[in-house]
């Protein structure tokens, strides 16, 4: 049995899913390959997915040796985390009648 980060670098379930990609990890519950393009970087793949570049690097297993860029082979979560929403200042009221006298 063998335990990967989750998405926030916690413990995460070890149960495998999908085939390897040469020698490198596997895919497991709630994640999936993605092919990166011509125009992907970590950080535009991170940002797609929304997880860091750091989560990317350390579930990937890369190292400052690989080389990535078109036609690598990441782990990604299945779908992109939910951002929280961030409220809105709430509108301020309006102003009340003045009293007439």
């Amino acid at each position: 049995m063998r335990v990967v980060p989750d998405r926030r670098g916690h413990a995460a379930s070890t149960e495998e899913q999908g085939s390897p990609i040469g020698n490198g990890p596997q895919a497991f519950a709630g994640e999936q390959y993605y092919t990166m393009t011509a125009n992907d970087t970590l950080s535009s793949v991170a940002k797609k997915f929304g997880v860091t570049v750091a989560w990317l690097i350390k579930r990937n297993e890369l190292s400052e040796f690989k080389k990535v860029g078109a036609g690598t082979n990441l782990i990604v979560p299945s779908s992109p985390i939910a951002k929280p929403a961030t409220a809105k200042p709430a509108a301020k009221p309006a102003p009340a009648p003045a009293r007439q006298k």
